[in-house]
C-alpha cells in the first residue's frame, strides 16, 4: 500500500514539474541568489518549503541551476545525478535553457531509523552536493510542523550569503535559525532553547527566542580541518515541552593541498559513466550515443576526498580522431574530476 502510494506521488510530481512556469511552491525552484557552479534546491512536496530534512511519508521536488563562471546560466549541459539515500526519478538529465534540472528524490525504506545522504550533482565544468536526511514520520523533520501541537522548526543557512544549506566551507560558518510555535501555530517569546554540535564550535548553548519566537547561534567551522570533509549533526532542545531538532550536516576544506604525505592524494576511484556504451562518431550505432561523461574521484589513503589535484586524461588510443574534454582538471571540494569522451582512457596524476 505504501509503495503504492509513493508511486502515485511521485508520477504526480513528475507531471507538475513539467508543467511548472515558476512562482514559487513546491512545483518550482525558489533560488534568492545564485552561485557560479551547481546550485541546488530540495523542496518538501508537502509543505512547499526548502528543507534538507524530509519525512519517509513524502517525496521531495529537487531544483538544479547551472550558472557559468561568467556569471551566465549553462543550458543544454548533460548532468549526471547521484543520491546516497531514497531513489532520484532520473540518475541523468540535460539542462534546459535557464540551466535548469528537475528531478523527483524518493524516500528510502526506514525501518524506524533515520536515513542522511549526499546528493551529487556533477556536469562537464563542476558539480556540486547537498546533504539531506529522511527520518521517520513519528519524529520531527527540519520543516515538519505537527498540526495542533506545538513545534519547533530550525533551518542552517550559510553565513555569509544566507543560501540554505547543510554542506558549508571551512572558510565560512554555518547559521541556524530556530522557531518555536505553539499549539495554535503562533510564536513563543523569551523561551530557552539550548544548542549541542557533534562538529565545529557553537557561538553559544542557549538562546532566548525573540518576539517571533526565533534565534540563532553560529557554528564555525572545526580549527583542524585541512582535508576531507567534517560531518557533524546540531541538536536544538526546548526542553519545556520535550520538542528537539537535529540537523545532520558537514564542513568541507577548503584547502586539501599539504607536504604531508598522509593528506596527500592516495588513488583515485571511477565514480559513473554516463552514457556506459557509446558508439565511434560517424558509424551510427543504434541507440549509442558518440561521446560520454566520466566521473572520478580523487582520495587520500584514508579515503577522504582531496582537493586541488590536477588530474591528467589520457585516451590509450586515437583511433578515428578521439579526444577528451577536457584533457585536464582539478578536483573539487568533494574530489571529484569530470571529462567527456568516446573511448577507454587512462588516469595520470
Amino acid at each position: 500500500m505504501v509503495k503504492t502510494i509513493f508511486t502515485w506521488l511521485v508520477l504526480i510530481s513528475i507531471l507538475a514539474l513539467s508543467g511548472c512556469g515558476g512562482g514559487g511552491g513546491a512545483d518550482s525552484a525558489d533560488f534568492d541568489e545564485l552561485q557560479p557552479g551547481v546550485n541546488i534546491q530540495i523542496k518538501s512536496t508537502s509543505t512547499g518549503e526548502i528543507t534538507t530534512t524530509l519525512s519517509e511519508d513524502e517525496v521531495a521536488n529537487v531544483f538544479i541551476k547551472l550558472v557559468n563562471a561568467d556569471g551566465s546560466l549553462a543550458k543544454n549541459e548533460d548532468v549526471t545525478i547521484v543520491a546516497t539515500a531514497g531513489t532520484v526519478s532520473t540518475n541523468s538529465a540535460q539542462s534546459d535553457l535557464l540551466g535548469g534540472v528537475s528531478f523527483v528524490l524518493i524516500p528510502p525504506d526506514l525501518n524506524g531509523e533515520p536515513a542522511s545522504g549526499t546528493l551529487t550533482v556533477a556536469y562537464a565544468s563542476g558539480s556540486g552536493t547537498l546533504n539531506y536526511a529522511f527520518f521517520p514520520s513519528n519524529q520531527v523533520g527540519d520543516n515538519t510542523v505537527a498540526t495542533g501541537e506545538p513545534s519547533l522548526q530550525a533551518q542552517m543557512t550559510l553565513a555569509s550569503t544566507g543560501a540554505v544549506t547543510n554542506s558549508i566551507s571551512g572558510s565560512d560558518s554555518a547559521k541556524v535559525t530556530v522557531t518555536l510555535l505553539n499549539s495554535s501555530g503562533e510564536p513563543l517569546a523569551n523561551e530557552i532553547i539550548s544548542f549541542t554540535t557533534t562538529s565545529g564550535t557553537l557561538s553559544q548553548s542557549s538562546i532566548l527566542t525573540n518576539e517571533s519566537g526565533m534565534g540563532s547561534v553560529s557554528i564555525e567551522s572545526p580549527s583542524n580541518l585541512t582535508t576531507g570533509t567534517a560531518p557533524g549533526t546540531v541538536t536544538a532542545n526546548y526542553a519545556t515541552l520535550s520538542l528537539s531538532k537535529f540537523i545532520n550536516f558537514e564542513f568541507v576544506a577548503t584547502n586539501s593541498s599539504t607536504t604531508d604525505n598522509e593528506s596527500a592524494a592516495g588513488s583515485i576511484q571511477f565514480i559513473s559513466a554516463e552514457p556506459e556504451f557509446m558508439s565511434l562518431a560517424g558509424t551510427g550505432g543504434v541507440g549509442y550515443g558518440e561521446t560520454s561523461q566520466l566521473i572520478f574521484k580523487v582520495v587520500d589513503i584514508f579515503g577522504n576526498p582531496v582537493e586541488g589535484e590536477t588530474v591528467n586524461f589520457n585516451l590509450t588510443t586515437t583511433v578515428g580522431g578521439l579526444t577528451t574534454t577536457p584533457s585536464s582538471a582539478v578536483s573539487n571540494a568533494s574530489g571529484l574530476v569530470i571529462t567527456t569522451v568516446q573511448q577507454e582512457l587512462s588516469l595520470l596524476q
